[in-house]
């Protein structure tokens, strides 16, 4: 039987699974206490997708309530776009082996097939890399801890709902082991779990309950996940980042920065200073940019003296690191206000947003960006009017390329751009300087 535990019936597992997680500070510096420290759970989902996933999307969404799915590889083509829109909607997909195989017996080759054919798969529709791996009856072995080269996830609360296929019972299950921390197991396989799930957040909702990731979860409780160890909850250390700091998916082992996708061009923003990092050796390649940001990119690009412009804006401090570039962008009519005098520094841009701020640094430095053309992209109806004559002249040069999808190559113009992104858009424009 699919759904099987041998935690049912041997609980010899559960004691090997606990662990001492590595904590990155008691108190980071830049950790931020935002009242709510001790309510964040991460409820799982595995086996996965099924013919109930959109609508536990949609209950999902209405709550502003995020979860973790674990897929299992053999049934990611059919569900592509399930997968797609849990993505985008702020949920995480992680690794389930390829057909729901136990893990801790296998060879090397038998491991391949069934985690990296999955990674294989779940890149293929979500463009994402690194996913966590949650192995199948919660059975690992050391070898497979190696192989693996991830953090691997288990739980710390069974609802037993694969056993039990009961919706109040699980509804029960989880309100009664409701705490900090805890990663709780479900099956949407299961026809009775998302209801039951569903009526469980709208309980501790009321609690004062945050429904997050798993990435989420640990971040905001300033854990360091670390690859070949095992991890059934996150302990409650008094710390919460909020989510606007939040890794997932902004976090980025910074070691494995030469192999980035965008290591090329971030290179070349280093070389030219035109991005340095987000903190000591962190450049943050998965992190927003914000809007102070990309006018400070502008700015360093543009080689101008910075000083003398007038610093118009209510939100702007005068000696921060981007009152200079600020200033100057709102001077030359690159990035405008918000409204009011305000500016909104710390708020992300979405790529559409980036496209049409260069097409204005551009103009105003005199270049000539005359591309023209028919958008090709997945997604080109999406993009606002006032977005396309910029995205448009951007693709015509090739300074855009977007990404691939199931539906072909999608632009997504309301996401928000990542530094990695801006860094690889700067450096294909700067040739044009």
């Amino acid at each position: 039987m699919v759904f099987m535990k041998r935690f049912f019936c041997c609980a010899v597992l559960a004691v090997i699974v606990a662990f001492t997680p590595f904590i990155v500070s008691s108190q980071p510096l830049n950790a931020t206490n935002l009242g709510n420290s001790g309510k964040l759970i991460a409820l799982t989902f595995d086996d996965g997708p099924s013919d109930t996933s959109a609508w536990l999307l949609n209950q999902l969404k209405a709550r502003n309530a995020h979860v973790t799915f674990f897929l299992c590889g053999d049934k990611i083509a059919k569900y592509g776009a399930v997968i797609e829109r849990a993505v985008d909607e702020g949920h995480q997909v992680g690794n389930h082996t390829w057909d729901h195989t136990d893990l801790d017996t296998l060879s090397k080759s038998g491991f391949d097939y069934e985690v990296i054919k999955t990674d294989q798969a779940l890149t293929a529709v979500t463009g994402q890399k690194n996913f966590l791996l949650r192995p199948p009856h919660g059975a690992y072995s050391s070898n497979m801890l190696q192989w693996a080269n991830r953090p691997v996830i288990t739980w710390s609360v069974d609802t037993y709902d694969w056993a039990i296929h009961s919706q109040s019972d699980l509804t029960d299950r989880i309100v009664r082991n409701a705490k900090d921390g805890v990663i709780i197991l479900m099956h949407e396989t299961v026809p009775t779990t998302a209801k039951g799930a569903i009526n469980a957040i709208d309980i501790l909702q009321k609690q004062g309950y945050t429904f997050v990731t798993v990435n989420e979860l640990f971040t905001r409780k300033g854990i360091k996940l670390q690859n070949g160890t095992v991890y059934k909850n996150a302990p409650n250390n008094g710390i919460d980042y909020g989510k606007k700091d939040l890794n997932p998916p902004f976090y980025y082992n910074e070691a494995e920065l030469s192999s980035h996708w965008a290591s090329p061009y971030i290179a070349y923003m280093k070389k030219h200073k035109f991005m340095t990092g987000i903190g000591p050796n962190q450049f943050g390649p998965e992190y927003p940019m914000t809007r102070a940001m990309f006018a400070t990119v502008l700015a360093r690009m543009s080689g101008e003296d910075l000083s003398g412009y007038p610093n118009n804006f209510k939100d702007i401090p005068n000696n921060t690191w981007y009152t200079e570039a600020v200033s100057w962008a709102a001077a030359k009519h690159i990035i405008y206000g918000v409204g009011d005098q305000y500016f909104s520094p710390d708020e992300y841009l979405t790529k559409e947003e980036t496209c049409v701020m260069l097409c204005r640094y551009a103009e105003e430095k005199g270049l000539d960006l005359s591309g023209d053309g028919t958008l090709t992209y997945s997604d080109s109806q999406l993009i606002h009017d006032w977005g396309l004559p910029a995205v448009t002249v951007m693709t015509a040069e090739k300074i855009l390329t977007g990404r691939k999808s199931r539906l072909g190559t999608a632009f997504d113009p309301q996401k928000y751009a990542s530094r990695a992104e801006i860094a690889a858009i700067i450096a294909r424009f700067g040739t044009r300087q």
